[in-house]
């Protein structure tokens, strides 16, 4: 495209948003933080981790110019998080967010749901220069990864419900493809037959995951936690991407990715997928880029919400959870709340640095998949996938 405007709504969101997130701050124990004004628990880990670390990645503001917030408030906000592992699995339990899962009887969604709170508190932890008490990996807990254990896992995982599965899934396989460049070559077998178990589940007509039966948001949902892990945090070559570039362009054009759901996270995640594309290639270059700023305007027009940040959600009421766990109920005015807000500032600072906005618009303009070829640059190890699509692993 010759000439992009940039889009002067911005320029007054980004100070309502981080008006919005410092409000989220408990006042009784500062350095927490809650999810949505009208939250029935006072802060929760993930919604932590997501305020501390969007203040500066997503915002380019220090964590210290929140009022209220000091060195006492940090230290006890890293207490308070490895006090909550578990000595023995390595996993994190919010005492807030446990009690509130919905489907406690579900024994592997269960273990899902801890794992998640889990990455939100070590990925905060990481950046306030620390780390859990236990050693902790996704693969193995506190224990020493065991490859066919996790490729058990793999396969039999709901494939019909890519956009879970395939998180879970392909962040295993990109986990012991970093224990194989740390010199664990034991792993290569397994971890091959991993990637070309959860590649086998893309569908070569639409370039995304799962059958075309299922709902499209599962679909591109699914894609975005694949590829976001094959893709930017291995640097595999991925086939079909001009089938998923006409899927992005279409499907967000005649509105039908979102029928199904409304959830902010659809949007952000077709985005992240027309920026993949873009990296691959030229293909459609003009229509994906038309696509980038027809999404950005989507998510102004039907997240952002008066009290200065995003919902998840349209209308801006309706019930909140955390990966199953309740939140709140329905609200009876429009309301903003963290995922939604957090997935807006991640697709304003994709597409400002695509586009070369920074020091034109105050977001920093860059994500945490900036520096991704740097990063696959310093891999021992690649990966090779043969024409009949066999995975190999092999050193560089």
């Amino acid at each position: 495209m010759s000439t992009v405007t940039i889009p002067e709504w911005m320029f007054d969101v980004y100070k309502s948003v981080k008006n919005w997130f410092i409000s989220m701050m408990d006042n009784d124990k500062p350095g927490m933080f809650k999810d949505c004004i009208d939250s029935e628990i006072p802060y929760t880990i993930p919604a932590t981790s997501v305020v501390l670390q969007s203040m500066e990645k997503s915002l380019g503001v220090s964590r210290w110019d929140i009022p209220g917030y000091d060195k006492q408030a940090e230290k006890n906000v890293i207490e308070y998080i490895r006090r909550a592992q578990d000595k023995e699995t390595g996993l994190v339990t919010d005492p807030q967010l446990d009690s509130r899962f919905q489907e406690p009887e579900n024994e592997r969604e269960y273990r899902n749901f801890r794992a998640a709170v889990t990455k939100y508190a070590q990925g905060l932890l990481w950046y306030l220069g620390t780390d859990l008490l236990y050693p902790y990996t996704e693969v193995g807990g506190t224990e020493k990864p065991d490859p066919q254990k996790a490729l058990e896992y793999i396969k039999t995982g709901n494939w019909d419900k890519p956009w879970g599965t395939g998180s879970h899934s392909a962040g295993i396989a990109r986990e012991f493809f970093y224990f194989i460049n740390d010199g664990h070559e034991e792993y290569i077998p397994a971890t091959c037959e991993m990637i070309e178990f959860i590649m086998s589940k893309q569908n070569p007509e639409t370039g995304m995951w799962g059958k075309s039966t299922i709902p499209l948001y599962e679909q591109i949902s699914g894609t975005l936690k694949v590829l976001g892990r094959f893709f930017f945090g291995m640097g595999m070559e991925i086939p079909y991407l001009d089938k998923l570039a006409d899927s992005c362009i279409k499907h967000h054009k005649d509105g039908s990715f979102y029928d199904s759901s409304d959830d902010m996270c659809i949007p952000r995640n077709v985005m992240e997928m027309c920026v993949l594309c873009l990296e691959a290639s030229d293909y459609r270059k003009d229509e994906l880029e038309e696509t980038l700023l027809s999404i950005l305007e989507h998510i102004y027009k039907y997240h952002y919400k008066p009290d200065g940040a995003f919902s998840s959600y349209h209308s801006g009421t309706k019930p909140i959870q955390w990966c199953s766990a309740k939140i709140c109920g329905e609200a009876k005015t429009p309301r903003s709340n963290i995922n939604g807000t957090q997935g807006a500032l991640h697709s304003f600072n994709m597409v400002g640095e695509y586009f070369g906005w920074a020091g034109k618009v105050p977001f920093p303009c860059g994500t945490y998949q900036s520096d991704w070829r740097e990063n696959i640059a310093k891999l021992n190890y690649k990966i090779v996938r043969t024409s009949d699509g066999k995975i190999e692993i092999v050193r560089k």
